[in-house]
């Protein structure tokens, strides 16, 4: 877009590397006229963020996958879970006397 060139352009008459932008709605990272151009998208309606790991590389988080991959479960059914396993570590303890 005209922005992202103007931003990128801008960035590298003034000897930056990287140029950040957020809330655009279009998560993306790549370069552009010699710079690192990151945007973050939006947490409303994309539900993504830049991240940064532990060595410095940039990543964009897509919060629906991530979800989705780390099997997050309804505060119901932990306490469910929670529950059962106390049961079954009580039953195991009295059984045991």
């Amino acid at each position: 877009s005209n922005f992202e060139f103007a931003v990128s352009d801008r960035a590298r008459r003034e000897n930056a590397d990287v140029v950040i932008c957020g809330h655009i709605h279009r998560p993306e990272i790549k370069e552009l006229n010699g710079v690192l151009y990151c945007n973050d998208g939006d947490w409303i309606e994309s539900c993504t963020a830049l991240v940064e790991d532990d060595v410095g590389n940039l990543s964009i988080l897509n919060w629906p996958e991530e979800r989705e991959k780390l099997k997050l479960i309804s505060f119901e059914e932990k306490k469910k879970l929670k529950d059962i396993f106390s049961k079954d570590i009580f039953f195991k303890f009295n059984s045991t006397f």
